[in-house]
């Protein structure tokens, strides 16, 4: 019984598509001229540029953090056996 309905509800037409025959308004034609193709072409290219730019900004401060962080380690100039070591045990600075 309903394989019978729904095989029926494609030939029933639709009163409102017959009494207004494809009516397009300013905006439906305005969005067929517009070269949708050429923007996303153009939206991928920039954000590929931009993907691109980044990176290297990014890479390029990296570089720049690590030499700060060599240079805030081991200054010029001085060996790690120059600096006091607090954990060796001194004979001399002990009370008597």
């Amino acid at each position: 019984m309903v394989y019978l309905a729904v095989r029926a509800l494609p030939r029933v037409p639709d009163t409102d598509s017959i009494a207004e025959p494809l009516k397009e308004n300013y905006i439906d034609r305005l969005i067929k001229r517009l070269p949708l193709e050429k923007a996303d072409t153009l939206a991928s290219s920039l954000l590929e540029k931009l993907l691109r730019k980044s990176k290297i900004v990014i890479l390029k401060l990296d570089n720049f953090l690590t030499k700060h962080l060599q240079n805030l380690r081991s200054p010029q100039g001085a060996d790690k056996t120059d600096r006091p070591n607090i954990f060796e045990k001194k004979e001399d600075n002990l009370p008597q």
